[in-house]
């Protein structure tokens, strides 16, 4: 049964961390672009009906379209791998919004409930090699800042083929 997840594409990340992204995590080896994830796992493909985007689409068009900067890596360790990641700043807003998807859906917590709280991240590289996390870690940080225009979040569907977005979600003007 294919599952879904609502998510921030963030394309002005694209030409640095693409390639990185494709060979080191699940994911982008599964066609889903650089992004900062905001409700995930969030429902089943069988069970998505018009009601509940529309409800996605209120939650999220509360929220002003906004600029951040990726400006420092980071790592989560999660055993036995750790994760690499771009941290997204100002972060107040993309909080905002995970909590507001999560409240409106309680039945999907963010990642499943798995964690105690949620940090927004833009996911590098997922291993067990501390070399390959330097290795990629020196890369990106040279390259760094980049900066994203946040205008909408989109709901991605995950099937035998892959990730494939199959809504977009517009935030309300920049303010």
């Amino acid at each position: 049964m294919p599952e879904t997840a609502i998510a921030i594409a963030v394309p002005e990340a694209d030409p640095l961390v693409d390639l990185l992204r494709r060979e080191h995590t699940r994911d982008g080896g599964d066609g889903m672009p650089a992004h900062i994830t905001l409700l995930y796992p969030f429902t089943e493909t069988d069970t998505l009906v018009a009601r509940r985007l529309g409800r996605v689409r209120e939650v999220l068009a509360a929220f002003a379209a906004c600029e951040i900067e990726f400006a420092e890596t980071r790592r989560f360790a999660l055993k036995p791998e750790a994760v690499l990641w771009l941290a997204p700043s100002p972060s107040e807003q993309l909080v905002a919004m995970i909590d507001a998807l999560a409240t409106e859906f309680p039945e999907h917590p963010p990642f499943g409930g798995r964690f105690d709280s949620i940090v927004p991240h833009l996911t590098l590289a997922v291993t067990a090699d501390s070399g390959v996390l330097d290795r990629i870690e020196s890369e990106v940080t040279r390259a760094l800042p980049i900066r994203a225009r946040i205008v909408q979040a989109a709901l991605y569907e995950h099937a035998a083929t892959g990730w494939r977005e199959r809504s977009r979600f517009e935030l309300g003007p920049f303010s």
